[in-house]
């Protein structure tokens, strides 16, 4: 089984996914009877863009003992009044007082965060994450998504920058914070440049970018997504001549979103009189509309991309729960923004997590603008699938050891 984690940008909404993996992992560490295990133990891919990015740098950087930096509680612990102060800092006194002044530049510096994303991970480049990483950026120098992944950075020096660099530029969201530039070097002579902003304009949910590098890996035959214990059964060729045919009933998948806001909708008549301006920002709500649109409409169409992958799959029975997406469209007001810091909205936030756990499973329904629950034999909340899938990383992890094991006994 290929074992995926995708987290959605979201700005301070981050919490809600932070919210769900603290339960997951938390669940993992009692079946286990572990309190070391961590996320990353049981994931083949963790992708992440935005806020998503920089808790998918957290789950896999190690730190010095080669264990990942930070537990899932601890990202949570991470996620404060402070930190997010230190992020979403004004681009200059006058913001404060005349917010106008923002259409000037970006409404935030930029070197909070990426002083806070070294901090954290220092220099450690994407070719040293404990498991395969996916993070999607998009280069205005090229006019094209740069996604970076674990595998292309151990091929390629050229792809393979400092974790920081990479989650700061998919968190560069336009007109919250300024493009970001960074430079990868093969040699004196041979360097690469990237202009990059936020991978939201890409792919806000990284889940399809994730599955997709998946099978282009599989489909080349890579030695990471050819578990061991498999070669008991198949010869590599073999097993490689059936994933091939893209069965996504091998495909555990858990995409995890940073909530949205389908509640602040818009008319035709009211969006006709908008200015430029209004576009990017409408004063009354705290939004920023075409950013809004952007991301969430990206965002929705992967949810639902990626529903039909699996449904189309010949053992859907048995792969019903193989995808769990976590979301909710309820969002609004202050918990809607990607920036609003307040204390009292950091607090809602990790509420709003916590209840989507006890909500029953769903998927975006795109002709109906919502999401819907999922018509199963019996209702299935999201901890309950969270406890299933648990229990299956758990099963498959142990699989391998156990085959390991075997492996060097017999040698």
């Amino acid at each position: 089984m290929i074992k995926i984690l995708a987290i959605d940008g979201g700005g301070v909404r981050g919490i809600i996914p932070a919210t769900i993996l603290e339960y997951l992992e938390r669940q993992i560490q009692g079946l286990e009877r572990n309190q070391d295990a961590r996320i990353a133990d049981y994931f083949d891919v963790i992708a992440g863009t935005s806020t998503g990015g920089l808790i998918t740098a957290m789950l896999t950087t190690p730190n010095e003992n080669n264990r990942p930096i930070k537990s899932a509680e601890e990202i949570m612990e991470f996620y404060n009044k402070d930190n997010f102060e230190k992020i979403f800092t004004k681009n200059g006194w006058f913001q404060w007082h005349w917010p106008f002044v923002n259409w000037q530049g970006p409404q935030y510096k930029g070197d909070g965060l990426r002083e806070l994303a070294k901090e954290l991970v220092h220099d450690t480049k994407i070719s040293k994450t404990l498991t395969n990483v996916v993070i999607p950026t998009f280069d205005i120098g090229r006019n094209q998504p740069v996604i970076f992944t674990t595998v292309e950075a151990k091929r390629d020096m050229l792809r393979d920058p400092k974790i920081f660099d990479a989650c700061v530029a998919s968190a560069a969201a336009p007109t919250y914070f300024p493009p970001y530039f960074l430079k990868t070097q093969k040699s004196i002579t041979v360097t690469r440049e990237f202009n990059l902003v936020d991978g939201g304009l890409t792919a806000n949910n990284p889940t399809k970018c994730a599955m997709n590098y998946v099978t282009e890996m599989l489909s080349e035959g890579y030695p990471e997504f050819y578990p061991n214990y498999l070669m008991e059964h198949y010869s590599k060729d073999e097993y490689f001549s059936r994933i091939k045919q893209i069965d996504y009933s091998r495909f555990l998948v858990i995409s995890l979103g940073a909530g949205d806001a389908k509640k602040v909708k818009y008319t035709v008549e009211e969006a006709t009189k908008w200015s430029k301006l209004n576009w990017l920002k409408d004063f009354t709500r705290g939004t920023n509309p075409l950013i809004d649109f952007f991301m969430e409409a990206s965002a929705d169409m992967i949810d639902w991309n990626v529903e039909v992958d699996f449904k189309n799959t010949d053992k859907l029975e048995n792969c019903r729960y193989n995808y769990i997406r976590i979301q909710t469209d309820s969002l609004s007001g202050a918990n809607a923004t990607l920036d609003n810091v307040d204390q009292s909205n950091l607090k809602a936030l990790k509420e709003i997590g916590k209840e989507l756990l006890g909500k029953k499973m769903s998927r975006m329904n795109l002709v109906a603008g919502k999401s819907e629950e999922i018509v199963v034999d019996k209702e299935v909340t999201n901890m309950a699938a969270l406890d299933w899938f648990a229990r299956v990383l758990v099963a498959q992890r142990q699989r391998v050891q156990d085959a390991n094991a075997a492996k060097v006994v017999s040698c």
